[in-house]
């Protein structure tokens, strides 16, 4: 699905896809969730309830808005985050991060939504990103609602499980989920920039100019188990 119909390039972190019963996929209001786990260690939630969502979202347009000469120059237009198509929560209770944002590309009226779910576990978090057009907000959105709760992880790898004398510890918070959201690895479409839109083709946006910024975000990983 991901390399033969939306023409992305071969990606062997991808652990699947989560499709809807309905719409079909071949339906022009489909959208799928890509699946993706990332074991770069213990993600802190203590600068979650000191966030300013508000401030970060300008911090986040401005460095869209910067790298859009670097995209333009690799070939790949330009990308504008428009705002938050659903505000950024976090639930304490079960560590679980939602999102999601309003993108526009190379100036085109169809925008697109992007939502993200993070699950946090004892090494590292779950990524669940799906994609499609801004028209199927409410769809998309009702659908990660019911999605949300089905994520977890196994017993030994949850995030109440951490020990800090052993666990690694990820040298960033919940913030730079968000906030990294288009530059760092956190999930298949937010890594590499990949958007599908009603009559779109999947495009690569961002890997190029925002790779070191990847870098310094992320350092070596350990495993965990999901489910």
């Amino acid at each position: 699905m991901l390399e033969d119909l939306w023409g992305n390039p071969p990606d062997a972190d991808v652990l699947g896809l989560v499709v809807p019963r309905s719409p079909s996929l071949a339906d022009d209001d489909s959208w799928a969730v890509v699946v993706t786990y990332s074991d770069d260690g213990y993600v802190s939630d203590e600068d979650a309830s000191k966030m300013n969502y508000a401030k970060l979202l300008r911090e986040m347009q401005e460095q869209t808005e910067a790298a859009n000469p670097e995209r333009e120059k690799a070939g790949y237009g330009t990308l504008q985050l428009v705002g938050w198509a659903v505000p950024p929560r976090y639930d304490a209770g079960n560590n679980k991060l939602y999102w999601a944002k309003e993108l526009a590309f190379n100036g085109q009226p169809n925008h697109v939504l992007n939502y993200d779910i993070r699950v946090l576990g004892r090494h590292g978090y779950l990524s669940l990103n799906a994609v499609s057009g801004m028209g199927e907000l409410g769809l998309v959105r009702t659908g990660m609602e019911k999605l949300l709760p089905m994520a977890e992880f196994e017993p030994g790898a949850r995030y109440a499980d951490h020990n800090p004398k052993t666990d690694k510890i990820a040298a960033y918070g919940v913030a730079t989920l968000i906030g990294g959201g288009l530059a760092a690895k956190a999930g298949l479409f937010a890594k590499l920039g990949l958007v599908l839109a009603k009559f779109w083709k999947l495009l690569l946006i961002g890997a190029i100019a925002l790779g070191g910024l990847a870098r310094k975000f992320f350092g070596e990983r350990n495993k965990g188990t999901v489910r």
